[in-house]
């Protein structure tokens, strides 16, 4: 089939997948995130591979009708922060990462965080109207650890979403035509502020669960007046009679602080 791609350059394997099962990419809507890493290779490549086009505004119903005349036969939403316009024209499918209706929205995997890892999963639906509410072609749980965070979530997501789709595609008209709706009880999510800065008055597994919520990159602590971004968070509880927030050394590879209950290992970079 001849796909449009709209999404995330984090979700490329999924997309490297349909290719590598005989599929084409006609042309890709990054994410915003996508292109302030000035283009990854993973979408120089696809660019490179099939001379698709990039767009890099909110996807129109021109754009829409383009792609329809370029023999685009479906397109395919994956990690895309905009909504992207229905025609009836072409098929349009979304691949989410729980098992919808649970955790619509912008900030999934952060929900699944939160939930200790329950509803987590690969959701394959028609896009319509309404954001992650659309009949459901195929779903399939998927396996996650109360330690999880978005990181290595989102590593399970893209294998999970790998096979899926492969298994979508061989048999999209059957699946396309016995889609389902989505049923049961919905729960959305809402946008969080990135980065998030995190404040050292905590005890550790609240700290800790807060940081596994945070995207690769996304979390800001303040030593000494001064924000600094966490590569690494590692830390234990110790009963101490210190103040939290107290810094105990910094020796230029790793930064110890107190918790409330206990110590935080950190590994930082100047933000």
């Amino acid at each position: 089939m001849n796909l449009a791609w709209f999404g995330s350059h984090l979700c490329y394997p999924v997309i490297r997948r349909a290719i590598d099962d005989g599929h084409s990419i006609r042309a890709i809507f990054p994410t915003l995130a996508s292109t302030q890493l000035i283009f990854p290779m993973s979408i120089r490549d696809v660019c490179s591979e099939f001379q698709a086009p990039i767009f890099l505004h909110k996807p129109t119903a021109g754009d829409i009708e383009r792609l329809i005349e370029t023999d685009v036969e479906l397109l395919v939403s994956i990690g895309y922060q905009h909504k992207i316009p229905i025609d009836p024209r072409i098929h349009a499918i979304n691949i989410h990462p729980t098992m919808l209706p649970k955790f619509r929205g912008p900030s999934p995997l952060e929900a699944v965080v939160k939930a200790e890892g329950k509803h987590f999963g690969v959701t394959i639906h028609k896009l319509s109207g309404q954001i992650d509410a659309g009949d459901i072609l195929c779903q399939r749980q998927l396996g996650a650890l109360p330690t999880d965070d978005v990181e290595t979530l989102m590593a399970r997501f893209n294998l999970g979403a790998m096979a899926l789709l492969s298994e979508c595609l061989k048999r999209f008209p059957d699946y396309w035509a016995n889609a389902t709706p989505q049923s049961g009880e919905a729960t959305v999510t809402s946008s969080l502020k990135t980065p998030q800065i995190l404040d050292f008055h905590s005890s550790v597994g609240p700290w800790l669960k807060r940081y596994r919520m945070c995207v690769p990159g996304g979390a800001i602590v303040q030593i000494d007046e001064k924000n600094a971004r966490i590569l690494f968070a590692s830390a234990w509880e110790e009963a101490h009679e210190l103040a939290a927030g107290t810094l105990i050394y910094s020796n230029g590879q790793s930064t110890v602080v107190t918790l409330n209950d206990g110590f935080l290992l950190l590994r930082l970079a100047s933000y």
